[in-house]
C-alpha cells in the first residue's frame, strides 16, 4: 500500500503504512520479511531527503538481507543507503550504489528483462503518472543512447 500511496503523492499515509508495516513484521519473527519493510522505509526516507533515517532503516534492512540470503532486498536496501549518502555528499554512497548494482547482476535482475516485460505488457509511457513516467524515460533514452540502441531520442511532453 506504502508504493501506491508515495506514486500518487500521499507521502503521509505511505509514511504511516510502512511504520506499521515495520512494527507488525518486527513482531512476526519473519527477519526476510522485515528487511523488504525496512528498506521499503528507507526508499521513502530517502526520496524524502531525510538521508539520516533512510540509512539507518536501510542498514537494518542490509544486515536482515544479509542474514537471510535476500538478495533482491539486499539489492534494494543497499541502493537506498547509497543514494541517500550519495545524495548528501558522502563518498561511500557510489560503493554502496556498485554493491547494489551488483548484487541486483548477480541474482540475474537485470534490467533487460525488466525492460522487455514492461514492453511486452504495459502502456506506462502512457498510464503511469507525470512524476513516474519522465524520470523512467530519462533512465529508459540514457539506457539505449550508452548502448547505441534506436529511440535514445524520447521526446518528454508536458502532462
Amino acid at each position: 500500500m506504502s508504493r501506491v500511496n508515495r506514486y500518487w503523492g500521499d507521502r503521509p499515509a505511505a509514511e504511516t503504512a510502512a511504520t506499521e508495516a515495520v512494527d507488525v513484521l518486527e513482531k512476526v519473527g519473519d527477519d526476510a520479511a522485515l528487511a523488504s519493510g525496512l528498506s521499503n522505509q528507507s526508499q521513502l526516507h530517502a526520496l524524502a531527503g531525510q538521508a539520516d533515517a533512510a540509512v539507518t532503516a536501510g542498514e537494518r534492512a542490509v544486515v536482515l538481507a544479509r542474514a537471510t540470503g535476500s538478495t533482491g532486498v539486499l539489492s534494494h536496501a543497499l541502493n537506498n543507503v547509497g543514494y541517500a549518502l550519495w545524495d548528501r555528499g558522502d563518498p561511500r554512497g557510489r560503493r554502496l550504489l556498485e554493491e547494489s548494482l551488483s548484487v541486483a547482476r548477480d541474482a540475474g535482475e537485470l534490467l533487460d528483462e525488466g525492460m522487455a516485460y514492461a514492453e511486452r505488457h504495459a502502456r506506462w509511457e502512457e498510464n503511469a503518472p507525470a512524476m513516474m513516467r519522465r524520470p523512467a524515460l530519462v533512465v529508459l533514452g540514457l539506457v539505449r543512447a550508452r548502448r547505441g540502441l534506436p529511440g535514445a531520442d524520447i521526446e518528454i511532453r508536458p502532462a
